[in-house]
């Protein structure tokens, strides 16, 4: 089946610019990349289940942007969750096709009732975030680069790719963002915590919803893509990089598919302590890492 003529997301962006609002509050959403027409069928399958993942992973981060305490306190952003919750409703078929289990349909299905129930965003979240795991693990998705990230050469193209809107420390305070709406989040922005360089990959690659961040798949190659995600958490404010007393039993994958948060969740889970400065320490040498998964 092509997922291509069958989605909606490819008619969402073609304008240039911005690699921002969702970047912050968790990113992603999607569009076919391009040149995607001529690949043969299972690579279309596997790149429509990408942006699904990615979609989850945006849902599961701005959902507490548009909810709080039951009520809706952003209508935009509360749309755009729903419609969000809807595309991969409509999607749940081609993923089971592509062999997701039965339990991805059930877990969608109920994504998009919480959504509409305003539930809270801790729910939503852990449930999005269990469908976008499980999703990776069932369909052998790719989650991390094949060598570790060049921070240096990911600043330089940051540089020459999104300073211009998101300001050279990243505060979202470029010379292009005067006018622009919505105007680039700040990558400072403690909400970054949340992100993962997987996650900001994804954007980079598929393109924002509703905002100026076009598409960069077939411009920047996979190692540039991963090399400006792993820079950009270098951003945050209250960066502190700070080696700890022990090795931290992380690896390279864990780094790309995890957020800060995530990873001090999954150190607690090892009895392992970690402040935010020892996960800091990681992210700004990432060649120092081994490539296997916790």
């Amino acid at each position: 089946m092509n997922f291509l003529t069958l989605s909606p997301l490819h008619h969402h962006l073609d304008r240039p610019g911005l690699a921002a609002r969702a970047l912050a509050l968790g990113i992603l959403l999607l569009i076919p990349a391009r040149g995607a027409f001529a690949q043969p069928q299972a690579a279309l399958e596997r790149i429509e289940a990408e942006q699904l993942v990615f979609l989850l992973q945006y849902i599961a981060v701005d959902y507490g942007a548009a909810v709080q305490d039951g009520a809706v306190v952003n209508p935009f952003e509360y749309q755009e969750m729903r419609r969000f919750s809807q595309l991969l409703v409509e999607h749940v078929d081609d993923l089971q096709t592509s062999g997701a289990p039965e339990e991805i349909r059930t877990g969608i299905l109920q994504l998009r009732e919480e959504i509409r129930g305003t539930r809270p965003w801790t729910e939503v979240r852990a449930l999005a975030s269990d469908l976008a795991g499980k999703l990776v693990g069932e369909l052998g998705l790719s989650v991390s680069p094949a060598v570790a990230p060049d921070l240096d050469r990911g600043r330089r193209f940051y540089g020459q790719v999104c300073a211009t809107c998101h300001g050279a420390s990243g505060g979202g305070d470029g010379p292009s963002a005067p006018g622009m709406d919505p105007p680039p989040t700040s990558l400072s922005d403690p909400r970054m915590n949340l992100v993962s360089p997987h996650q900001l990959y994804g954007a980079i690659k598929f393109g924002i919803e509703g905002t100026a961040m076009p598409s960069y798949e077939g411009e920047l190659d996979p190692e540039t893509i991963w090399d400006l995600s792993f820079f950009i958490l270098t951003l945050r404010s209250g960066f502190a990089p700070r080696p700890p007393e022990q090795e931290l039993p992380l690896t390279l994958a864990d780094l790309a598919r995890h957020s800060n948060e995530d990873l001090r969740a999954l150190l607690r889970d090892l009895r392992v302590d970690a402040d935010p400065g020892h996960i800091d320490y990681y992210r700004e040498s990432p060649e120092s890492m081994r490539p296997v998964a916790l």
